[in-house]
């Protein structure tokens, strides 16, 4: 460098970025979490939902990160990229938000809310999921 310069350099920034590289930080742990949470609510939510002919309790689960297909009868959808973002929990039973809401109840039966119920069970678990997910990644980084 002709005249007045300096040069600076951050020894160790190699390091760091290959820690931050979001695929190897983040995959595990995501799936992890992921994974748990739809187990998890799928459990709370088959232990709260009435049982007439088990079509309804039936429709919740079932997904998996291979498949993860909502259409296919499946109550759980994981988010297929690299590093997933969400997990979609549901039911494809037409009656199933009628059940919930007390709106066109097929067969005269009154409202009976379980998912909500069991939404609601699930948040202290969830908190606690999320918590060990990031321990996880704090874990991995340390690597």
């Amino acid at each position: 460098m002709a005249g007045l310069g300096i040069d600076i350099e951050i020894r160790g920034l190699e390091d760091v970025l290959k820690r931050l590289e979001k695929t190897k930080l983040l995959v595990k742990p995501m799936k992890w979490l992921w994974s748990k949470v739809a187990f998890g609510l799928e459990r709370e939510v088959k232990v709260r939902t009435p049982v007439d002919t088990g079509r309804l309790r039936a429709s919740f689960g079932g997904g998996s990160y291979k498949d993860g297909a909502f259409a296919k009868g499946t109550g759980i959808m994981f988010d297929t990229a690299e590093i997933p973002l969400f997990v979609k929990f549901g039911s494809n039973v037409q009656y199933a938000a009628s059940l919930e809401y007390g709106k066109g109840i097929p067969r005269g039966v009154g409202q009976i809310p379980y998912f909500r119920p069991a939404i609601a069970a699930f948040g202290p678990k969830l908190k606690s999921l999320i918590g060990e997910a990031a321990e996880m990644i704090g874990r991995i980084w340390k690597e």
